[in-house]
């Protein structure tokens, strides 16, 4: 085939060469943009043909599983759709494949390849191209703090919930990051935590910049790390959208949640507004905040935005009936949406003396003196969190109803009702380490004893190298008090 062939259509032969290969060639090539040459590639979602790096040929298979159109595809580069992390590597594995120096890459390269981030790419791809529209660039701030105390004895200051392993072989915060980075490179993912915990989180999550891992000397609740993050932000991009997201929390349904972050970011970027995802209540839950619906502001992508009435504290169990039998008031899950320039003017009006800390902070960002000018400052900063500071205060504030399974996991309760359960309705890690003789409703959690349980229920039992926990199910969120009751003893080798 000459190069002035590359200019023409598909021929019908090459055509019926990708017909052979979908039967015959197993390998999955990867073009590099820089050779000029053209292949054929049989990939696990399809195969299409490539040309100086660039779509020339994709089947039926392709389009259905990519979820783009043959329009949207053909002309592009085929690196587009590469993990931007992957690319040097597919880049220089090309170039050796094409001159016959070695076979196809041993781990397929992340995005086009990978069945759950195609997924969520086929879902923002159909979302975005209903609205014509470019997804918003935008930068997520996972908020990793804590002091390990609702689910002791697992978690311990030294490693809080989210550096645990709880909901399945990756850690939570594993899993947060997972979950957004098919709208958000990683390169645009911060992570604010406190310094015992940055270097179990930089083991944790080896892609993200050691850089974005922003390190509070002290925790001071959620307004100043936001304040923090959006300082870092700013220094990197000027103005964007900034997602926040908290560190711990479980999302099944991704693909719902990546679309209400998408609207969400969109919303953001016409205006000065700070937008929170409520969660639909399934019962008076007295450990969340409430956000009270208010009349209807904008609808994009099908999703309906509405003004907030008011931001409601963590209310007593009358009231959060009254709550839920009202019907417009949704659980506050702490996910909030805005521009950079959004938060920091909030702050500035509703938080003054944490905004003139944060000035101090700013100018020494990204110098010798950052770390101890922070220090200093945050040894002055009050902690108040961001929606007593800001959200019960500010004007346009917006409700997006997230309407996908949320669960903050907050407790042992709460793991329990989401766990897989066996016929008895028990919870159990190691089977192999538990007997139960008429026990029904339980949880066990024992990686290392043999846990036997006679005619009993409702019990959540942990066993742990050092300690053992058992608690009536419905009352672990007493743990915090068992917590406080070991400091107080000063027996710090058990926090």
């Amino acid at each position: 085939m000459t190069d002035s062939q590359f200019d023409k259509p598909l021929s019908q032969e090459l055509k019926e060469q990708t017909g052979l290969l979908e039967k015959n060639f197993k390998e999955t090539l990867i073009e590099d943009e820089e050779l000029h040459k053209i292949l054929m590639i049989n990939s696990p979602i399809g195969i299409y043909v490539v040309q100086n790096g660039r779509f020339k040929f994709v089947n039926q298979k392709f389009k259905e599983y990519s979820g783009f159109s043959e329009e949207e595809l053909l002309g592009r580069e085929a690196l587009s759709l590469i993990h931007p992390e992957d690319r040097e590597r597919v880049r220089q594995n090309a170039i050796l494949m094409l001159k016959g120096k070695t076979s196809a890459l041993r781990t397929a390269p992340r995005t086009i390849l990978s069945k759950s981030s195609l997924k969520n790419l086929k879902f923002l791809s159909e979302k975005s191209n209903q609205q014509e529209e470019r997804l918003p660039l935008m930068y997520a701030v996972i908020m990793a703090g804590g002091k390990g105390t609702r689910f002791w004895p697992r978690s311990r200051e030294s490693k809080p919930k989210h550096l645990l392993d709880i909901i399945s072989e990756k850690t939570i915060i594993q899993e947060t990051v997972d979950r957004i980075r098919p709208l958000v490179p990683v390169e645009n993912i911060l992570i604010v935590t406190g310094r015992s915990h940055a270097d179990e989180l930089m083991r944790q999550l080896p892609e993200i910049p050691r850089e974005n891992i922003i390190v509070e000397p002290v925790g001071r609740n959620t307004a100043p790390c936001i304040g923090l993050a959006a300082l870092h932000i700013k220094k990197k991009a000027g103005e964007d959208v900034m997602v926040v997201l908290p560190s711990d929390h479980l999302i099944a349904d991704e693909e719902r949640f990546l679309h209400t972050l998408v609207v969400a970011a969109k919303m953001a970027q016409q205006g000065d507004y700070l937008l929170t995802i409520g969660i639909k209540p399934t019962g008076p839950e007295t450990g969340y905040g409430y956000i009270e619906q208010g009349d209807l502001k904008a609808t994009i992508g099908g999703e309906d935005i509405y003004e907030v009435r008011s931001v409601r504290e963590k209310p007593s169990f009358e009231l959060a009936k009254t709550f839920l039998e009202d019907g417009g008031f949704f659980w506050n899950s702490g996910m909030f949406i805005w521009k950079v320039s959004t938060i920091l003017e909030a702050i500035k009006q509703w938080l003054p003396d944490l905004y003139r800390g944060l000035l101090h902070i700013e100018s020494a960002v990204g110098t010798d003196r950052e770390g101890d000018i922070t220090e200093q400052v945050y040894r002055e900063i009050v902690p108040i969190s961001i929606d007593y500071g800001v959200m019960e205060k500010a004007n346009d504030v917006l409700l997006l109803k997230g309407e996908f399974r949320w669960n903050d996991l907050g407790s042992w309760d709460a793991l329990w009702e989401i766990a897989d359960k066996d016929e008895r309705g028990n919870v159990i890690w190691r089977r192999e380490n538990f007997i139960g003789v008429d026990t029904r409703n339980s949880l066990i959690y024992s990686p290392q004893k043999l846990v036997v349980l006679v005619g009993v229920e409702d019990l959540l039992v942990i066993e742990t190298e050092d300690s053992l926990l058992i608690c009536k199910r419905g009352s672990s969120q007493n743990v915090k008090t068992v917590v406080k009751t070991i400091e107080a003893k000063n027996m710090r080798e058990y926090l």
